[in-house]
């Protein structure tokens, strides 16, 4: 299956008015979540390893868990090659490699 737009100059008449078309729509799923403890960070994991991006609120928890918690997904995102952003102190995003942050 191709991804992407597609472009021709033909339209399907073979007449040269030019048309843009979109082949396939690409999915992304985001979660949003703030844990309640380190218990809630494993299932998180799961949601990376399914190539889900992340978004992750850790202010609910205390500055040695919070620390945990963030070196734990940072680890899990770096073998599975994902990047990361921080949004804020407490706020960080994990994003799949088929994913694009635009920053601006």
């Amino acid at each position: 299956m191709q991804r992407g737009v597609s472009y021709s100059n033909e339209n399907e008449r073979g007449e040269g008015s030019g048309s843009l078309r979109v082949l396939s729509r690409p999915a992304l799923r985001l979660a949003l979540r703030t844990p309640a403890s380190l218990h809630d960070i494993t299932a998180y994991a799961g949601l990376l390893l399914e190539g889900a991006a992340l978004l992750v609120d850790y202010s609910t928890l205390g500055a040695d868990e919070a620390v945990r918690a963030m070196d734990y997904l940072s680890g899990v995102a770096y073998a599975l090659d994902d990047s990361e952003f921080e949004i804020s102190v407490d706020v960080l995003l994990y994003l799949p490699p088929a994913a694009e942050a635009v920053k601006g």
